[in-house]
């Protein structure tokens, strides 16, 4: 069958200050500010089953900042299946934090053939296993 078509602009991480998902509402708040979020063309997809004030309040902001243009924010575990059916719609995956020890988001997503972008001058281990010319991460 024809691949699944790409729309997702994704975030998969851990709703806590150290993960640093607020980079990733930045970005989703200048692009609708800029009216690039066009339902079914580019959609923000933020993956974050944390709970608690501090995550309520990031889904709250991602809501807001989306409003009609169809965001999703989906909440429970992500299992194999549920990640590859989101990866492989993916545009691009927004890793935000500047420090992970090893960064899996950004290797699941690889594997789907979805490139990630990572913050310039961040540690992210695993971007010593992959090439930014190949496109596996910008």
């Amino acid at each position: 069958g024809r691949p699944p078509r790409r729309v997702f602009l994704t975030c998969c991480v851990r709703l806590s200050r150290e993960k640093e998902p607020e980079r990733f509402l930045e970005l989703v708040e200048e692009l609708a500010r800029r009216r690039a979020l066009v339902p079914g063309v580019v959609v923000p997809l933020l993956c974050g089953s944390s709970k608690g004030e501090y995550a309520d309040g990031i889904k709250a902001r991602f809501r807001a900042a989306v409003g009609e243009h169809g965001g999703v924010v989906v909440e429970e575990f992500l299992d194999a299946a549920a990640l590859r059916e989101i990866y492989s719609s993916s545009l691009l995956n927004v890793h935000p934090c500047s420090f992970d020890a090893y960064g899996m988001t950004v290797v699941e997503a690889a594997s789907f053939g979805t490139p990630s972008a990572v913050q310039g001058g961040s540690t992210v281990g695993c971007t010593e296993l992959l090439k930014e010319e190949a496109g596996e991460f910008v």
